[in-house]
């Protein structure tokens, strides 16, 4: 599916393209979306690796697709290989400390804590799921507005 988007936005010479600067942040969010699905972070990120142009767009110019970072909803493998480091580095790409209301971390053992250190001094976060299974943690927090 990202490969599929970024193929859907590279240049063509038989068919005159749009810059994806031209396009509202709204839609520009709506159309990634419908390629890739606000859920799916993996796809994500890898449609971001393919262009720089699809870096910007992913990351800095579609807030609205980090608003909610559901890490729960992944696979249980990729959620135990995630790790504090690569957390922090999305979540800096992503502006998260400015656009992320709610940070769902439900399963990922291997987040420490260290990885959300973007999101300190953020005035937008409301949630943060740690729960981890197997009784390691139950933790829930709502922050207060």
């Amino acid at each position: 599916t990202a490969a599929a988007a970024a193929a859907a936005v590279e240049p063509s010479n038989s068919m005159p393209t749009a810059s994806l600067e031209t396009i509202p942040d709204e839609l520009r969010s709506k159309l990634l979306i419908d390629f890739v699905g606000k859920d799916d972070i993996p796809s994500l990120i890898q449609l971001a690796s393919s262009s720089k142009i699809l870096q910007s767009a992913v990351y800095r110019d579609t807030p609205a697709l980090w608003t909610t970072l559901d890490f729960g909803r992944l696979e249980k493998e990729v959620k135990e290989r995630l790790t504090d480091k690569p957390l922090e580095t999305l979540l800096s790409k992503v502006n998260a400390g400015k656009v992320t209301t709610d940070l769902i971390l439900y399963g990922c053992n291997g987040v420490t804590g260290t990885g959300i250190k973007p999101l300190r001094g953020s005035t937008v976060l409301e949630s943060i799921d740690l729960r981890f299974w197997e009784g390691k943690c139950s933790s829930n927090h709502r922050l207060p507005h």
